[in-house]
């Protein structure tokens, strides 16, 4: 069967007619994108010359208006289906925002979708239904994540192979494959058994090759108890978080140290990714040894290992370069110090200053700030 895209300029238009025209709630939505021709120019310079209130009460007839249109679409779950394999370059927010209303109010909603996840057209990837960004959303939609990708990529090129701790859905090790020809290793660790075997028959169906590992990153190998939270499920930890409100179940799991990985696997230049929601110190404490294998780290920082200043105890030990990663801009950070910027939680830590860091990222789209 071909591929067919949707069109995501009739849903712009409708968006557009029914700001202009607040009791289009009335009028027939095929009526609706067809009054887009006569109002095409000039229209952004019309909505904005109008009065506060009257621009306010045109965005609740539209979200009126949606809500409707969207309750009468038939055949929304084949419509949806269809969405969640829209070629990554057709990806639009407007797109993401509709599929995401309609999946909410479809009343026989799948429990999964096959997605390519906006990487490549050629993956299908499947994907609880509960993850509308991940099924219908891209990379480039991922505010807090694709600076974070593209840099992993970027350092992919010059390392042996690639570990990533905290793996949930496996977006990163899907990335790299995709973006990268390159066959070095990749290995993945992902504690949570749900997300395990679903990565794991992600990958065999794809034909894609990575090592996967179910197992928690933590100070020591072992067992540990691993907490799952059943309200947001990419939130699990080896640490019993705060999460009021929340269901949280805690199972027992395999830990291995990411010094004991590097001798069973004889690892060398890896370039490290780590996500392990408020687990950073468990981390940190099993791999602290072994960073002589290690050329570049991406780590997700929350709060509590900022307090404990895990920063800069990481560059005391090893002498790497901390870099708060402020989306597309890497900021050098001498003795941990930065400014938070909402939602970047990543920092990069690697051998290179500055100035070499600007060399080895020639040609991506950071940018890299800070004294040498």
């Amino acid at each position: 069967m071909q591929d067919t895209d949707f069109d995501s300029e009739s849903f712009v238009n409708l968006d557009y007619c029914s700001r202009i025209f607040p009791n289009a709630l009335r009028t027939s939505p095929c009526a609706l994108v067809a009054l887009h021709g006569r109002f095409k120019h000039g229209r952004l310079r019309y909505f904005l010359s109008l009065p506060h209130g009257a621009r306010v009460s045109m965005s609740l007839a539209f979200g009126k208006l949606r809500r409707a249109v969207i309750r009468l679409l038939p055949a929304k779950k084949a419509i949806l289906k269809r969405g969640a394999l829209l070629r990554p370059r057709f990806r639009r927010k407007v797109l993401f925002r509709i599929f995401s209303a309609m999946a909410d109010s479809c009343p026989d909603l799948p429990s999964g979708f096959l997605t390519n996840l906006g990487i490549d057209k050629r993956l299908r990837i499947h994907v609880s239904s509960a993850d509308l960004t991940a099924v219908f959303g891209a990379p480039r939609f991922n505010i807090a994540e694709r600076s974070s990708l593209e840099l992993a990529l970027a350092l992919f090129r010059e390392s042996d192979c690639f570990v990533d701790v905290g793996s949930y859905l496996g977006l990163y090790v899907f990335y790299l494959r995709a973006r990268s020809r390159n066959p070095k290793p990749i290995y993945f660790f992902e504690p949570d058994p749900v997300h395990f075997r679903r990565i794991q028959v992600n990958l065999a169906s794809n034909k894609i090759d990575a090592i996967g590992l179910q197992a928690a990153m933590a100070a020591r190998s072992g067992q540990a108890m691993f907490y799952q939270n059943k309200y947001h499920d990419m939130s699990g930890s080896l640490v019993r978080e705060n999460w009021v409100g929340d269901i949280v179940e805690p199972i027992e799991v395999t830990t291995m140290s990411f010094g004991d990985l590097v001798v069973e696997q004889n690892l060398k230049n890896v370039c490290l990714k780590v996500d392990v929601e408020g687990g950073e110190e468990e981390f940190w404490e099993g791999a602290k040894g072994a960073l002589e294998s290690v050329n570049s780290m991406i780590i997700e920082m929350l709060e509590p290992a900022i307090h404990k200043k895990l920063i800069q105890r990481i560059v005391k030990h090893s002498g790497y370069h901390a870099y708060y990663i402020n989306d597309y801009t890497l900021q050098h950070s001498i003795s941990g110090e930065f400014t938070y910027v909402h939602p970047f939680y990543n920092w990069l830590f690697c051998r290179e200053s500055p100035a070499d860091l600007v060399r080895r990222l020639a040609g991506t789209n950071f940018q890299v700030i800070g004294r040498q």
